[in-house]
Formats: C-alpha cells, sequence, structure tokens
C-alpha cells in the first residue's frame, strides 16, 4: 500500500509532499488576462523593432528617448532631411513617448513626454501619481559621414522644462566597413 499527500491544485500548478522540491501550490497561480495582456505590452515593441531590423541598412535609428542613437545615449548621425518618426519606449521606470522630426538637412529635434513609475509627482502629496517630464532636444550635424571620417554631431537635451534629462554633447559615429 502506497501513502501520499493529495493536496488541493489548480489547474497549471505542481504540488509535492512538502519536500521543498517544488514551489508551494498555495501561492502559484495562473496569470490574469491583465497581467498577460502587461506582459505582451511590454515585449511587443522589441519584437516588432528585431523583425523591421532583420530588413535595414546601418542608418540612423533612434535610441529609447526618440533622438537617433543607440540604446539611451544620441550618436553622430541623424536621419534625412523631412524625417518624421514618432514611437513609444518602455524602460521601467521610464515609459516616454516621443516624436522627432530632421527639420534641415543638419537639424534634428525630439520631443518627448516621460512618466517616471513610483516617483510621487509633487513632494507634499504621493496622492497624485507618477512623475511626469516634458522634454525637448536639438542636434545639429557638425559633419557629414565621410570616407576617413566619423559623422560629428553636438546637441542638447531637454533644453525647455525641468532639465531632469538636461545634458550637452558632442558624439563621433563612423561605420566600419559594410553591414
Amino acid at each position: 500500500m502506497s501513502r501520499g499527500l493529495a493536496l488541493p491544485v489548480k489547474a497549471g500548478t505542481c504540488a509535492t509532499a512538502g519536500d521543498g522540491s517544488f514551489p508551494n501550490p498555495q501561492k502559484i497561480s495562473s496569470s490574469s488576462p491583465h497581467e498577460a495582456l502587461k506582459r505582451w505590452a511590454r515585449y511587443w515593441p522589441a519584437g516588432v523593432l528585431l523583425a523591421l531590423s532583420l530588413f535595414g541598412q546601418a542608418q540612423a535609428q533612434p535610441n529609447l528617448m526618440g533622438q537617433t542613437g543607440l540604446i539611451a545615449m544620441p550618436d553622430g548621425r541623424i536621419d534625412p532631411d523631412g524625417t518624421w518618426r514618432l514611437g513609444v519606449s518602455n524602460t521601467y521606470p521610464y515609459l516616454t513617448g516621443w516624436t522627432s522630426a530632421s527639420l534641415l538637412p543638419r537639424l534634428e529635434f525630439t520631443g518627448r513626454y516621460t512618466r517616471i513609475a513610483n516617483v510621487p509627482g509633487f513632494a507634499t502629496s504621493n496622492s497624485f501619481g507618477d512623475f511626469k517630464d516634458k522634454s525637448f532636444d536639438l542636434k545639429l550635424l557638425v559633419h557629414r559621414e565621410s570616407k576617413y571620417l566619423p559623422a560629428i554631431s553636438v546637441g542638447k537635451q531637454d533644453f525647455i522644462g525641468t532639465q531632469i534629462f538636461g545634458a550637452e554633447y558632442a558624439a563621433a559615429s563612423k561605420q566600419l566597413g559594410p553591414l
């Protein structure tokens, strides 16, 4: 005769006799549709960007703040004159909606609205919600990339408003060989 321990188990969980080899079934629950939607909303932009990147060439691409750049820093390139981009990036705790336009052959303008999660909007009250910030950036292409010299740009981030993301920078970018 075998002896065992029967535990009430929800669908999608596993149970043991309490030897510690598996998680407690009472603490495991299948995710709600709301949690699944939050996970999907967090990761679908990365999947779309990955799919689109498979078909592109080496050229100016937006970073998480909307400027042409890499991840969270600007680079020396700008998009061709008359290019307009619109996007959203989510890197916890920052959720950013941005737009960027190359207004003239050597000038790029970026505007963004950022929500910083779990930071009170006002120091006197945390009931208002998360901190929100509007930012505007300018980037000027000083030298276009040539066979031997990199593209060189100078810029200013968050020059209007709270200047939480304020910075002045110079950036150089050079493509080494065909990609």
